[in-house]
């Protein structure tokens, strides 16, 4: 009987120190019409319930990959369910892009940003979001 209180105990004090969250890790690849966006921030925030929860973000490499973490930066990846996704970048300084867009202003067009129409639902496990951004023409 001794050992199955320490057996309930154990168990009970196991599940206090997780992170109770339900998080999928996420990560892929950002390009602007076929070439890889660098240095582009990604920011996943839920959408689901009356307090979705917390958002996550990344950053993209110079091959455009990123990977996210929570925002409040205590566990990689992002909470499961449907997400706005987010992506803004500046152009970068010296860049072909740098010439045409105005300083300050973002590379990549409204609809993946301040008005995004992007969502990726984040499932348990690993989940690879990759997103082809388009400018229009």
């Amino acid at each position: 009987m001794r050992n199955l209180l320490l057996l309930l105990c154990a168990l009970f004090l196991a599940q206090g120190c997780g992170d109770s969250r339900r998080l999928g890790t996420v990560s892929g690849i950002i390009t602007l019409d076929g070439q890889p966006l660098p240095n582009a921030r990604v920011n996943f925030q839920p959408m689901e319930g009356r307090n979705p929860g917390i958002g996550s973000y990344g950053q993209t490499d110079v091959k455009g990959e990123y990977s996210l973490t929570l925002i409040d930066e205590k566990a990689q990846g992002a909470m499961v369910g449907l997400h706005r996704v987010i992506i803004k970048a500046a152009p970068a300084k010296g860049s072909q892009t740098d010439d045409k867009v105005p300083a300050g202003k973002d590379v990549v067009p409204p609809e993946y940003n301040t008005n995004s129409i992007l969502q990726f639902e984040v499932k348990p496990g690993h989940n690879e979001a990759n997103f082809d951004l388009k400018k229009k023409k």
